[in-house]
């Protein structure tokens, strides 16, 4: 049946690559947004509904949750306590 409909995985492999080019190209913005949300003020959480609904109309929802969720950390968790917590895992077999 897959020879009748001229199937191949070429679609598939398109979606493959469309996707890591997304995330690779994301990664610099997602940084940034870490980093700098804590100046942006401090959402509320209707923010975060709201702005999770308008930007999942538009992306796919995983870049969506990954904008979003760099925001949550660069907000509300302080950086030091991040890298200490990342330093000490190791040592503790986490």
């Amino acid at each position: 049946m897959h020879q009748a409909n001229h199937f191949t995985f070429q679609p598939l492999q398109e979606v493959a690559i469309l996707f890591l080019g997304i995330f690779a190209t994301m990664m610099p913005a997602l940084d940034w947004l870490q980093l700098n949300a804590g100046k942006l003020g401090h959402p509320t959480a209707s923010f975060f509904y709201f702005g999770t609904g308008l930007l999942s109309s538009v992306l796919d929802n995983a870049p969506t949750y990954l904008s979003f969720l760099s925001a949550a950390f660069g907000s509300f968790i302080d950086p030091e306590v991040d890298h200490a917590r990342a330093t000490l895992d190791p040592l503790r077999g986490s």
